[in-house]
């Protein structure tokens, strides 16, 4: 999945301390002061020059020159300064469009940072050190605002390089799960859809005193495993969520008609019945979720292990 952002940015430097550095002023080159920008994947994204409009004046972002380290990969503008600027405070802004896939992110490097986010897109999974302050998500888009203070990189320092990028946060566009993922996922809980049915089998066995062959356990399996290949087939071209419907009908009557044939008995066909479109409709709303799967999946189990329990309480082993 690849976007475009519109990237707006804006800042200022408190009047620096820079007798921290315990470097002679005389020896400081203020007039040779660089201001670095770094964007990853080496600036793929951008197809425009930059312009960062530092104190009211409007200067372009250009390549570090080589051997420069302060930052490795990172624009460098050579910005207006002297030595009585030093005392003084500096402010930024700049604009520009960046294009990217999957993800964006932004490094924290200030002391105080806040970060708002803004798209159309409808699945977004905010990751990085720090999640949103506010987040609001919706069918349209959403809105994510984040504030972070950054303790961990000093605001003045000489000899040394910060990963700047330590403190990143942002969010991931997901892309929606498809007909394939779903058809995919569904798979994954065919065994426990085969274990659910024969274990109402079992159950008929024992209660209702009529047993069934290896065989017939075989071919009602089967039965079962071929709902995924008319999931799959049919997804291709109605679309999931009607090939599970149409998948599951066509099963649950084979089955449904094949245990009320052997057992004589259309009453425990219709039970057969239940059961499996209880099974379907609950692995059916497992899938569709995300955030909740593996709560709805182990509530579902306990309910069947209950239910299960609650029926063979009486057996006589």
């Amino acid at each position: 999945m690849v976007y475009r952002s519109n990237i707006s940015i804006s800042g200022r430097f408190n009047p620096l301390r820079w007798e921290e550095l315990k470097i002679p002023a005389e020896k400081i080159l203020w007039t040779e002061a660089t201001l670095l920008f770094h964007i990853s994947d080496n600036l793929k994204g951008v197809n425009e020059d930059i312009y960062v409009n530092w104190n009211g004046t409007n200067v372009i972002f250009n390549p570090q020159p080589a051997g420069e380290s302060a930052m490795k990969d990172a624009l460098s503008a050579g910005i207006s300064f002297s030595a009585e600027d030093v005392t003084k405070e500096h402010s930024f802004n700049m604009q520009f469009p960046v294009n990217g896939s999957e993800q964006l992110m932004f490094s924290a490097s200030a002391r105080e940072n806040r970060i708002q986010m803004k798209s159309e897109w409808p699945d977004p999974s905010f990751t990085g050190i720090k999640l949103p302050d506010v987040r609001q998500v919706s069918d349209s888009g959403f809105t994510a605002q984040w504030k972070f203070l950054n303790r961990a990189v000093p605001m003045i320092w000489k000899d040394y390089v910060y990963d700047l990028s330590a403190a990143s946060f942002g969010a991931d566009l997901i892309i929606p799960v498809d007909g394939y993922d779903k058809t995919e996922r569904s798979i994954k809980y065919a065994l426990l859809c085969i274990v659910l049915t024969f274990a109402a089998f079992f159950l008929i066995e024992s209660i209702y005193k009529k047993p069934l062959h290896l065989v017939q356990y075989g071919l009602a399996g089967l039965a079962l495993v071929l709902f995924y290949t008319l999931l799959l087939s049919i997804s291709e071209y109605l679309g999931f969520n009607t090939a599970y419907f149409i998948a599951g009908i066509a099963t649950i009557s084979l089955v449904t008609w094949f245990v009320g044939s052997i057992m004589k008995s259309p009453k425990l066909g219709v039970f057969i019945s239940f059961v499996l479109t209880v099974v379907y409709g609950y692995i059916f709303s497992i899938i569709q979720l995300r955030d909740y799967a593996l709560l709805m999946g182990s509530i579902g189990l306990f309910a069947a292990l209950g239910i299960i329990m609650y029926f063979s309480r009486k057996l006589q082993w």
